[in-house]
């Protein structure tokens, strides 16, 4: 199930478009956090959260792996296994969600696309899609 989550997250990682309106949204999602570089979505049948991030790397040559370390770090994460075929990772997270976590770099900038639970392919690919109108 993760890796079939990461390789939809990394397939739909190059689309754009749409704006943020509630219709917008896939069903049952909802909007519950934006700030600035930061957007959060979650629903609660089945469970899911999908978040977004787009920061400037204060170290532009760090790796991927290191980005996705100091994010393990910060929502307290543990047991981060690389999945080489999508070059992404996959771990437990506090709440019992299974994740998977995929980063790229653009330039000075990384950006983060995390999914924990379970969600269809076309909400991912949505939720991708509003995430970066907000951020380009």
């Amino acid at each position: 199930m993760i890796k079939f989550l990461m390789l939809s997250v990394m397939s739909c990682a190059v689309l754009s478009g749409a704006a943020l309106a509630g219709e917008d949204l896939p069903d049952n999602w909802k909007l519950t956090s934006r700030q600035t570089g930061y957007i959060f979505f979650e629903k609660t049948t089945p469970r899911a959260e999908f978040s977004y991030y787009k920061y400037k790397l204060s170290n532009p040559d760090m790796s991927t792996r290191n980005v996705a370390m100091e994010f393990m770090k910060n929502v307290k994460g543990r047991d981060l296994r690389p999945v080489p075929k999508v070059k992404g990772w996959e771990y437990s997270y506090v709440g019992n969600l299974p994740c998977a976590t995929v980063v790229t770099k653009e330039g000075e900038y990384a950006v983060l696309i995390n999914v924990c639970g379970s969600a269809d392919t076309a909400e991912i690919s949505r939720l991708i899609k509003i995430s970066k109108t907000q951020f380009n």
